[in-house]
């Protein structure tokens, strides 16, 4: 997958941004981006090594998901038996949304390996009584929240597990004490991981926040969206137990319809199987419930969010270890039917072939998928970008729709979708001193301001002001899906003839 994502996520382009920034020392105008700071600062590190930012990106996310296996299986043989955890490993390992993003410059391979690591380290400190893991876990987790804002869940997560579980009546196998202490032990180092950042957004936005413009989706649908500020949003729905409910009850719907896609169907078909099986297998209540508090406490934090596939996929690596409990009841039940029904069949390495057969089958049903080239279909904006680098000697600014065109011409974008005639075009242009503008004929059938402006615009393509560069993929071809280059007479910083 490394070398077949051909083009760089729209988002990738915010995070080199914040990387650049960060290597020219302008540590406070890269960290007033709404994306938290973690991932850029390491993405800065591998680019200084590197050098090439696409690829610097990309190695971050393959040594975050690559590493993600190892304390992935040392929290997993604590819990679950080895047969179980080499097969969640397994699926782990071709799963297609999880290997995907271990070959993108996004954020969400470092945020699930610290997760898992933070949350392997809780467990090892619980367990072993040693407060110096908590604590440890407790500021990885800090940095996952550092990475992705969603992290703030975990210390919902953090504070959940101890109250469930003194709820229970094992006070003769938990030692209640050593739960509280363990758990906040780590909630103070989590606090204390992301108070410099907090405190920086405090300076900027005057609340204590880890995100820039978080109450925007946390209100979405409620008719506060308009009320800016996370404790805002927080208090809001607090303090309206029918709206947190409605928003819930909602979201936990959008929930149900993405978990096949997430969890993948054949993968979910398997897990249902696991926790289906559950008095037919030797389980271990206390670590399967540990896991289970992870899972649906982040579910329920996003529920209250907006949801996509790639924003649930932190418990999918837990997840993954009742589809592995599932597989080995699955390869049971067909041991037993091929037993029963054809005796002589396979005899007498039945066991062996049926586990084999059905790991075969389990990968030729994620495989397809995960090995999928990504991004082909937008690599016309990277081959326009280099194009237009090939042109200018000087860093162009560029007017387009999609911020990669200008990332791979090594200029600044202008977001094109906040103009809305071609008369405030002209006037755009002119006031951000834009040199280029990029053009795209499918934008025609597009609703509201950019199809309007876009079919303004090729109203007035004969202005004097413009001229046209280039088509892409070239005048002759020209179709309902090309693309129009055309330079700003006026501009300052002109082509190399």
């Amino acid at each position: 997958m490394f070398f077949s994502t051909y083009i760089i996520a729209r988002d990738s382009v915010q995070y080199m941004g914040m990387a650049d920034l960060v290597l020219k020392g302008r540590f406070l105008a890269a960290f007033e981006y709404i994306t938290p700071p973690f991932y850029p600062l390491l993405l800065a590190g591998m680019k200084l090594v590197i050098g090439d930012p696409e690829i610097a990106g990309k190695l971050v996310s393959l040594v975050a998901g690559t590493c993600a296996f190892f304390p992935l299986y040392y929290l997993g043989k604590k819990i679950f038996e080895q047969r179980v955890v080499f097969i969640g490993l397994f699926l782990f390992a071709i799963h297609p949304y999880l290997v995907r993003y271990s070959a993108e410059v996004l954020s969400e391979s470092t945020f699930i390996f610290l997760s898992i690591a933070g949350f392997w380290m809780l467990w090892k400190g619980w367990e072993g009584k040693q407060y110096l893991f908590c604590a440890v876990a407790g500021f990885i987790l800090g940095l996952s929240c550092l990475t992705r804002a969603q992290g703030l869940i975990w210390i919902g997560v953090i504070l959940a597990v101890p109250v469930v579980f003194s709820l229970l009546r094992q006070g003769k196998i938990i030692d209640k004490r050593h739960l509280w202490i363990s758990f906040l032990v780590a909630a103070f180092c989590f606090f204390l991981a992301i108070l410099p950042y907090s405190y920086f957004l405090k300076q900027l936005t005057g609340e204590w926040t880890i995100r820039q413009r978080g109450a925007s989706s946390i209100l979405m649908g409620t008719g506060y969206a308009h009320q800016q500020g996370l404790w805002v949003a927080i208090t809001i729905l607090l303090s309206h137990p029918l709206l947190l409910i409605k928003k819930l009850g909602g979201n936990m719907g959008s929930f149900v319809l993405l978990l096949p896609e997430t969890i993948h169907y054949p993968f979910l078909v398997l897990l249902v199987i696991g926790l289906a099986a559950w008095r037919h297998t030797k389980r271990h209540l206390k670590g399967e419930l540990y896991l289970a508090i992870i899972c649906l406490v982040y579910i329920l934090g996003h529920c209250l969010l907006y949801l996509k596939v790639r924003y649930l996929l932190p418990i999918v690596p837990f997840a993954l270890f009742w589809a592995g409990q599932g597989f080995w009841v699955t390869a049971s039940w067909v041991q037993k039917f091929c037993a029963r029904c054809i005796p002589r069949l396979m005899e007498p390495h039945r066991a062996s072939v049926v586990t084999v057969l059905l790991i075969c089958f389990t990968a030729a049903s994620a495989l397809p998928k995960t090995l999928l080239p990504q991004r082909l279909d937008k690599l016309d904006r990277k081959e326009i970008g280099n194009k237009i680098a090939a042109l200018f000697q000087r860093r162009p600014v560029i007017l387009a729709s999609d911020p990669r065109i200008g990332f791979y011409a090594l200029g600044d974008v202008v977001d094109i979708r906040e103009v809305r005639s071609f008369a405030e075009f002209l006037e755009y242009t002119h006031t951000h001193k834009v040199d280029i503008v990029v053009m795209g004929k499918k934008q025609l059938h597009d609703e509201g301001r950019l199809g309007d402006l876009t079919r303004d615009f090729f109203a007035h393509s004969d202005h004097p002001d413009l001229e046209l560069l280039f088509v892409y993929p070239t005048e002759d071809q020209s179709t309902s899906s090309s693309f129009y280059v055309y330079r700003l007479v006026g501009g300052k910083n002109q082509p190399a003839r």
